[in-house]
């Protein structure tokens, strides 16, 4: 039986969620999003969307389309949305391309929608995800795997579950000869550009390293090129560039051929690229999958209703995301 018959505070089983991804032209890309939305309706879990009705669409490049997914659920008898989208931070796409998107759609069948759920923004699984992909990045570089403390890198392997919410042995580890750059997609809204930054600073408290900085690959500074310059002119040995993108696609891919090519003219440095956050989704890791049920199922406050607040941790758009700072401390 699925959430809406046994949670009171649900009115109507009319309701359906519409889980909108970025899209891509990768394949890799794509069928991510397909196993994190396959797993929000799978997840034995009461914040699941577990038996519920739900579709997923694409805002472009991949197929469903918004009006197809929308159609869908008309179908399947939904007359109220929650529009649950698949992104990091609250910007462009959530604000304006998605809504009007999703607004059309649901005008031709007379869909009335709920709500809009927040980015994921700084959830503590997306921070903890992130330093875990850091954490691998930097356990498989043999090099960096001798001259760091062995039993810390021992202890990560055989410490970190998922689950946690942050990693065991990052807190009290100091990447020492390790130089950072986080890279984030960019736009041109202040609010998910301080967003980043303040993502970057906690991301560093939960696995701190000998210098670091952060990059845009769109619409700030600094851009990417200045980032992993700045990377190189550590003189560091270890330089590692971490894209803060959920899934795979061409910026990845660009990215991967940045470093490559940086790496041909650094024969004394050691470049290294992580993961994305969502690599790990189609081996079984359901994180992801369960901050975005969350999101989709919580409650709002009535203020978020009453407002275009872009995030669930700020409640007047445009401003900086004020969530309290998580204890990085190992969980329990």
């Amino acid at each position: 039986m699925g959430n809406i018959d046994s949670d009171p505070q649900v009115p109507s089983r009319d309701i359906g969620y519409l889980v909108v991804g970025h899209g891509t032209r990768n394949r890799s890309g794509q069928e991510q999003v397909r196993a994190v939305f396959a797993q929000m309706t799978q997840l034995e879990s009461r914040c699941s969307l577990r038996g519920l009705p739900a579709e997923l669409a694409f805002l472009e490049l991949a197929e469903p389309d918004i009006p197809t997914a929308v159609e869908r659920l008309f179908q399947l008898g939904v007359r109220q949305l929650v529009v649950v989208p698949v992104l990091l931070f609250s910007a462009g796409h959530s604000q304006k391309d998605i809504p009007d998107a999703v607004e059309s759609a649901a005008n031709q069948f007379g869909i009335r929608i709920l709500r809009q759920c927040s980015s994921l923004c700084l959830d503590p699984t997306i921070v903890a995800l992130s330093a875990e992909r850091f954490q691998r990045a930097l356990a498989g570089s043999p090099q960096l795997s001798q001259h760091q403390n062995s039993q810390h890198l021992l202890a990560y392997h055989q410490n970190s579950q998922p689950g946690n919410t942050y990693l065991q042995a990052a807190t009290n580890l100091v990447s020492e000869g390790v130089a950072l750059a986080l890279i984030g997609r960019g736009s041109s809204s202040e609010a998910a550009t301080a967003a980043m930054l303040q993502f970057a600073e906690l991301r560093t408290r939960a696995t701190p390293v000998s210098w670091s900085s952060v990059g845009f690959i769109h619409a700030q500074r600094p851009s990417v090129d200045e980032a992993l310059d700045g990377l190189s002119a550590t003189g560091l040995p270890w330089l590692v560039v971490q894209p803060h993108l959920l899934f795979e696609g061409e910026l990845m891919n660009d990215l991967r051929s940045e470093v490559a090519y940086r790496q041909s003219f650094s024969p004394l440095q050691k470049w290294i690229i992580t993961e994305t956050l969502g690599a790990s989704v189609q081996s079984g890791d359901t994180r992801l999958a369960a901050a975005l049920c969350h999101l989709a199922l919580r409650t709002p406050a009535p203020d978020e209703l009453a407002s275009d607040a872009v995030c669930s941790r700020c409640h007047q758009a445009g401003n900086w995301c004020r969530a309290p700072r998580p204890a990085l401390t190992p969980a329990s």
